[in-house]
């Protein structure tokens, strides 16, 4: 809903003016949208210098001479107005919009100045809003997760700013703006240091989380690491994720991202295991049962390309037969079923390896799952030792998303469980799949660019493609001497 203001030409004994309100809502008439324009008082009087045409009243700006008091009254009436305009909203909600007028305006804004004539409705904050978002069945627990992770980092970047810079601060989501997520950036980027300045500060704010994003003791301890720009990015993209809704429900028709540079995503030289590294995992022995289960889940994984979230719930009604004595596994990805995105199957088909795996772990699960008791956080942990036991040690590069510089680290150190995603799918390309059949075969959306995230080319594939862009012979000349080796050329200029 967009609200603007303008000043009264009236003043009061204190030189200050009222400010007033315009809304401007829609109606459908005859199947047409039909601006409703009104207006109102505000019973808010302030100094024309802190009036801004969007909010009412900016104290961001204040005044080289102003006094203490009067600062701190404007900064009253800011927040005032914020509640104003957030109550105003939470009453258009559940409105007859065919009844509106400025008459209906002038009402609502009585019952806030004057809350004893009417029980006022609760005003919904933007965590109030956030906490309905999460209800949705529509999110995946681990989406929901990273959700919370960033409401609780816009919850810590609210207070700190109303702690150390400006005690009238508050994120209103009829009132952000693309400079508020510009300094939410910097925020993100600086906040481990903030953190490291004022530890009895951040206790506090995490303390006071909102319940619905609180965490375990454990986590809650204020300890927070400085996040590379990959990880910023996310965050942001969640928050714009939610904004979209925000606007698409109508709680707003503020969009602060239109003008907010985001950024981009630098993924780095994507690695993935060579078969003979995944056989080389398959048949050594480990010395525990745990990494012995989770090694044989790992290769399962390599062989069919699945994520993990799909490998935990595959069940025999996954094995299909399609012919001749032979089955696939077929499955709809969890997440895609989850997030209500476009529709695709997982499909791959199941060798004697395949099946001494299942065979293995056959009836040993209480919910008849193909694979028992499968911990996402155990099994990234128990791979890194898997790896290391069976010698797969060897670095890879990858981007450092702090530093921006590349850097080489032991895969065994990285390995998850993703990896074996990445290594089905960079296998199958390596041996001649196009892109269009491998996306069928994991459940990604046809020609999806994630894919290209996952997979790279073998040198060998690269020496394949040089050799297809050679230049013919001519016809009339003689065969063109081969290229002398750097040690041929060597040798001759010795001599």
């Amino acid at each position: 809903m967009k609200t603007t203001f303008r000043l009264s030409s009236k003043k009061d004994n204190s030189n200050r003016q009222e400010v007033l309100l315009t809304l401007m809502p829609h109606r459908m008439v005859n199947g047409k949208k039909q601006v409703i324009t009104m207006r109102a008082k505000s019973g808010i009087y302030i100094d024309p210098y802190y009036f801004d045409i969007k909010h009412g009243i900016n104290t961001e700006k204040k005044k080289r001479d102003e006094t203490k008091e009067t600062y701190a009254y404007h900064c009253e009436q800011s927040a005032k107005m914020g509640r104003l305009t957030s109550y105003i909203q939470t009453r258009l909600e559940d409105a007859d919009r065919n009844s509106m007028d400025s008459k209906w305006l002038a009402n609502i804004v009585d019952e806030f100045k004057n809350p004893n004539k009417q029980d006022i409705a609760k005003v919904k904050t933007i965590y109030d809003i956030a906490k309905e978002y999460l209800s949705r069945d529509t999110l995946s627990e681990g989406t929901v997760k990273q959700y919370k992770a960033t409401f609780r980092t816009l919850f810590r970047y609210e207070n700190f700013i109303q702690a150390t810079k400006n005690k009238c601060f508050k994120i209103d989501i009829n009132t952000i703006t693309s400079k508020d997520l510009d300094s939410f950036r910097e925020y993100i980027r600086n906040e481990s240091k903030y953190n490291a300045s004022h530890p009895q500060l951040y206790k506090k704010i995490i303390s006071e989380y909102p319940t619905f994003m609180q965490i375990s003791e454990t986590q809650n301890k204020p300890i927070l690491n400085r996040i590379g720009n990959n990880a910023l990015f996310h965050k942001l993209n969640y928050l714009k994720i939610f904004w979209l809704w925000l606007i698409k429900q109508e709680y707003t028709d503020n969009n602060p991202f239109l003008r907010f540079e985001m950024g981009s995503v630098h993924y780095g030289t994507p690695y993935a295991l060579t078969m003979e590294e995944v056989s080389k995992i398959a048949y050594k022995p480990m010395p525990t049962k745990t990494l012995d289960k989770y090694k044989d889940f790992f290769v399962f994984q390599c062989l069919v390309g699945c994520r993990v979230s799909d490998l935990a719930r595959f069940t025999p009604d996954n094995i299909v037969p399609i012919g001749n004595g032979e089955y696939n596994i077929i499955y709809t990805p969890y997440k895609t079923r989850r997030e209500g995105k476009q529709d695709s199957t997982g499909n791959a088909g199941l060798t004697e390896t395949h099946w001494a795996i299942i065979n293995k772990y056959a009836g040993k699960d209480k919910h008849d799952r193909l694979f028992p008791n499968i911990d996402k956080d155990l099994y990234d942990i128990a791979l890194k030792k898997i790896f290391a036991i069976a010698g797969i040690t060897r670095k890879v590069k990858l981007h450092d998303s702090i530093s921006g510089e590349e850097v080489w680290k032991p895969i065994n150190e990285i390995a998850s469980s993703h990896l074996a995603r990445r290594t089905y799918i960079t296998t199958l390309v390596n041996n001649g799949f196009d892109i269009h059949a491998v996306c069928s075969s994991t459940g990604h959306a046809d020609g999806s660019p994630a894919v290209a995230r996952y997979y790279t080319y073998s040198n060998a594939t690269i020496r394949q493609m040089s050799s297809c862009v050679r230049l013919e012979k001519k016809q009339d000349d003689t065969e063109t001497a081969k290229p002398k080796t750097p040690t041929e050329q060597t040798l001759q200029f010795a001599d």
